[in-house]
C-alpha cells in the first residue's frame, strides 16, 4: 500500500526510511530502512536492505528457534541490560571468541584498547563491513573476514549487536546464527545507563530508547534473563 498519510492505516508491517513516518505508525512491526539521513536513530528496529527486510518478515512469520548446534550467537538487548559483560565472561571460554569489530566512537575511560578497532569515520566507510549499524551518533560494523576467520578456526561466535546488525547476521548466515534477547528489569538497566561514564546527551538517547528496544524480544530466538549472575545467563543461553 502506498499512501501519504501512513499515520492512518491500518496494517502490519510498515518499512519507511522517515522517521516521522516510523513513530507515528500504528503497524504492529514499524521497521525503519536505513539511510544516511537517518543513521543516528537508535533503538528502532531497522534494516539495511531489502534483502535484510525479507529476511525479517520470513522470521515475523515462522516464529523461528534457534538449533542447539548455532555455531554464531548474538546478543540483543536495552543499553544496559549486561549483553557484552555476558559476552566477555562466554569467550572466557576456549571454544568461544568475540570478532573484532569497528566503530566511530572513541574509546572510553578504562576500556581496553582491544575491545574494538576505533577508527575515523573515513577507514569505517572503506572497510569490507559484513554488517553496519549506528547507536547514540556514532557506527559499528563487523568485518566479513573476522567471522570467517573464527567460523574457519572451528570457535563459536558471541558478540552484542542491536537487532540491525543482529538481523545483518542473521541474513547472511541463517542457519548458523542464534538470536538471544538479554532481558533485565527496567530499573536495573536506567541505574546500569546513570552510572556510566557517558555525556548526558547519550545518556538521555538510551533512555528514551529503551521502550523500542524491549520490543526487540518478539524478534530473537531465545530470550535470557540477566538477574546479575552471569553465569546463569549463559546457562540460558547455551544450555
Amino acid at each position: 500500500i502506498f499512501a501519504m498519510r501512513k499515520d492512518l492505516i491500518d496494517v502490519d508491517v510498515i518499512l519507511d526510511d522517515g522517521p516521522h513516518n516510523i513513530l507515528s505508525s500504528r503497524a504492529k512491526y514499524p521497521i525503519l530502512y536505513r539511510q544516511p539521513w537517518n543513521q543516528k536513530l537508535t533503538g528502532m528496529l531497522s534494516v539495511n536492505s531489502y534483502e535484510e527486510f525479507f529476511c525479517l518478515i520470513d522470521r515475523i512469520e515462522k516464529n523461528h528457534v534457534c538449533q542447539m548446534d548455532s555455531s554464531i550467537f548474538c546478543l540483543v538487548g536495552p543499553s544496559g541490560s549486561g549483553k557484552t559483560a555476558i559476552a566477555q565472561k562466554l569467550c572466557e571460554n576456549p571454544f568461544f571468541e568475540r570478532p573484532k569489530t569497528y566503530t566511530t566512537r572513541p574509546r572510553r575511560q578504562n576500556e581496553t584498547e582491544d575491545a574494538y578497532r576505533f577508527v575515523t569515520p573515513e577507514v569505517f566507510r572503506e572497510a569490507d563491513l559484513l554488517e553496519t549499524t549506528a547507536y547514540a551518533g556514532y557506527f559499528y560494523g563487523t568485518p566479513k573476514s573476522e567471522i570467517e576467520r573464527v567460523i574457519s578456526s572451528g570457535k563459536k561466535i558471541v558478540f552484542a549487536l542491536d537487532i540491525c546488525g543482529a538481523n545483518a547476521i542473521r541474513t547472511r548466515y541463517p542457519k548458523e546464527a542464534c538470536l538471544c534477547f538479554i532481558k533485565r528489569g527496567k530499573k536495573d538497566v536506567l541505574d546500569s545507563i546513570l552510572e556510566r561514564n557517558v555525556p548526558v546527551e547519550e545518556k538521555v538517547r538510551r533512555i528514551l530508547s529503551l521502550d523500542d528496544e524491549y520490543k526487540n524480544e518478539m524478534f530473537c530466538d531465545r530470550v535470557v534473563l540477566n538477574t546479575g549472575s552471569l553465569e546463569d545467563a549463559i546457562r540460558q543461553m547455551i544450555g
